[in-house]
C-alpha cells in the first residue's frame, strides 16, 4: 500500500521572504531547506520557529475557518481529491510576537477574508423564530407548503426582440370563448324555450 500523501498550507507575511521561498521551491537545483520546529511545552505546541536558509522567523499553527480540499491533476482536465486540510502554518514577520489565539480569522482566498467573524459570530436569535423555521422545514420535508405561504404558478416563454435580446416573458393566455349548449346538452345555438299555448277568447270557447 502506498504511503498516504500529507499536505500543509504555508502562509508567509513577509512578501520578500515568500518570493524567495517560492523561487527556491520551483528551482530544480535548489539546495535551500525549510525547517519548522515547535515548542511542545508552550501554547499547546502551536508556536515555534521557521527556518529558511539563514533566516529564522516565528511560526504558528492556526486553525482555518473551514476545511480546505486539495486536488491534483495529471492532464489539466481530471481532478483527483488528495487531502482535507484544516490547519495552516503562519510565518510571521521578523520581530513580531505570537498571537493570543490560534484560530485564523481569514481563510486562504480573498472571498474568505474575515470569514470567522462574518459567518461564525454569535447572533441572538429569538427562540420563537427558531421554532417557526423548524416547523416550516418539517412541512417542506413532508411535502407540504409552510403555513401562510401562497404559491403562484407562472408560465413563461423565451422571447427574442427585434434587437436580438432574449428574455423570459409571462405567457398571456386568452380567455376561452363561452360555449352555449342546447336543450340536449350539445354545443350549438342558444336553447329555445317552449312558448305556452294561448287560450282563445271567452266568446270563442265551445259551450
Amino acid at each position: 500500500m502506498a504511503d498516504r500523501e500529507e499536505q500543509y498550507i504555508l502562509r508567509v507575511e513577509d512578501k520578500a521572504v515568500a518570493a524567495r521561498i517560492k523561487k527556491q521551491l520551483n528551482s530544480e537545483n535548489s539546495k535551500a531547506r525549510l525547517d519548522v520546529r515547535f515548542d511542545a511545552l508552550h501554547n499547546e505546541g502551536r508556536t515555534g520557529q521557521f527556518s529558511f536558509g539563514s533566516e529564522v522567523l516565528p511560526v504558528n499553527l492556526l486553525n482555518l475557518p473551514c476545511v480546505v480540499e486539495s486536488y491534483k491533476t495529471y492532464d489539466d482536465s481530471h481532478l483527483v481529491k488528495m487531502c482535507d486540510v484544516g490547519q495552516m502554518l503562519h510565518v510571521h514577520a521578523e520581530g513580531s510576537s505570537h498571537p493570543e489565539h490560534f484560530d485564523s480569522i481569514n481563510g486562504i482566498t480573498p472571498a474568505m477574508r474575515n470569514a470567522r467573524q462574518r459567518h461564525f459570530n454569535n447572533v441572538d436569535i429569538p427562540f420563537a423564530a427558531v421554532t417557526a423555521v423548524e416547523d416550516d422545514l418539517l412541512q417542506i420535508v413532508q411535502g407540504r407548503a409552510p403555513q401562510n405561504t401562497v404559491i403562484e404558478d407562472v408560465e413563461e416563454e423565451y422571447k427574442v426582440d427585434e434587437h436580438g435580446n432574449g428574455s423570459w416573458q409571462p405567457v398571456e393566455r386568452k380567455a376561452a370563448p363561452k360555449v352555449l349548449l342546447n336543450v340536449k346538452g350539445e354545443p350549438g345555438t342558444k336553447p329555445k324555450r317552449k312558448k305556452a299555448a294561448k287560450k282563445p277568447p271567452p266568446d270563442m270557447e265551445e259551450l
